[in-house]
């Protein structure tokens, strides 16, 4: 684009270097972040299956690093957490962290900006 100053990358692998994702976890787990108006959903999917059973098993203490302001959802503190499985529940959000008591086998994620 002409007259567009920035910076210049050779490859993917090197724009990937300076890219951080607005959600992070370890485990054997998939986040899907979804930005909305003053709103963010991160499905949360657990993807430690168990074959022979034909079952998830369930992850507990699992922390989940949101930047809260690249998903648009500036001086977010708490979010609603949704299971199929469990009643809703509340988790604090401190410094860009959600510890979650424990993951089963879908859980959705509800940020709101102030």
């Amino acid at each position: 684009m002409e007259g567009v100053a920035g910076p210049s990358f050779s490859s993917v692998e090197e724009v990937l270097t300076v890219v951080s994702p607005a959600v992070r976890v370890d485990g054997p787990v998939r986040v899907l972040p979804r930005v909305g108006q003053e709103r963010a959903v991160v499905h949360v999917l657990n993807l430690a299956c168990e074959p022979a059973r034909d079952a998830v098993r369930p992850l507990y203490d699992l922390e989940l690093r949101v930047d809260v302001d690249a998903l648009g959802v500036p001086g977010s503190s708490s979010a609603r957490v949704l299971s199929a499985v469990a009643a809703p529940i509340r988790l604090v959000v401190r410094d860009g962290r959600l510890v979650f008591p424990d993951v089963g086998l879908w859980t959705l994620v509800v940020l709101e900006g102030r």
